[in-house]
């Protein structure tokens, strides 16, 4: 996996060969790590599980966009890497998976570090990362991206219908007019 970041100062930032689970922060101990303070200690997540990104904000400061709308915390949000994605100071972000990475599987846990920190520094906890609970591996809630389909396509319905209204009250003026006119020619006309 490869992740390319642009912040809002124009720095960039390339980091490749991720592992399918990966944190993203400020923090010398996450897998992207990003020095600038608009991004928290440990940012969000990304996981690569069955070929589909999965982001998860860890109830960061500054929160997680997808397409301009902010995710929710600590909720695994199923990812669409056509999607504009930005995060803190990130103004851009670009995840790119290859054939090899879309075919292997996620790993039940990710690092036991990161895990530990994540654990004691938030107040919610995905089921996955339980400790108690550590065998089972549930999938994350896939979201956001029908979500987002469906109000597209509510919005594309509202603005067609809003056009037809438009265009048939205009036409039904025009058509008013037009039959005054020809009352007035024919009034002049009689006299």
């Amino acid at each position: 996996m490869k992740i390319s970041l642009v912040l809002i100062n124009n720095k960039t930032f390339d980091f490749t060969n991720l592992p399918l689970v990966c944190v993203i922060g400020r923090s010398s101990k996450c897998d992207v790590v990003v020095p600038d303070d608009g991004v928290s200690r440990q940012h969000c997540k990304v996981e690569v599980i069955d070929g589909n990104v999965f982001l998860t904000d860890l109830d960061s400061t500054n929160g997680v966009y997808i397409s301009g709308e902010k995710i929710p915390p600590m909720t695994p949000t199923l990812y669409f890497t056509s999607l504009p994605l930005s995060f803190g100071s990130v103004q851009s972000a670009q995840i790119f998976l290859d054939q090899t990475t879309i075919n292997l599987k996620a790993p039940s846990k990710p690092k036991a570090e990161n895990d530990h920190e994540t654990l004691t520094k938030t107040k919610t906890v995905p089921s996955q990362h339980k400790k108690t609970d550590s065998s089972k591996n549930s999938a994350p809630k896939k979201s956001s991206g029908s979500k987002n389909s469906t109000s597209l396509l509510v919005t594309l319905i509202v603005v067609l219908v809003l056009g037809l209204g438009v265009y048939f009250y205009m036409n039904s003026q025009a058509q008013n007019e037009s039959a005054e006119i020809s009352t007035e020619a024919d009034s002049i006309d009689i006299n």
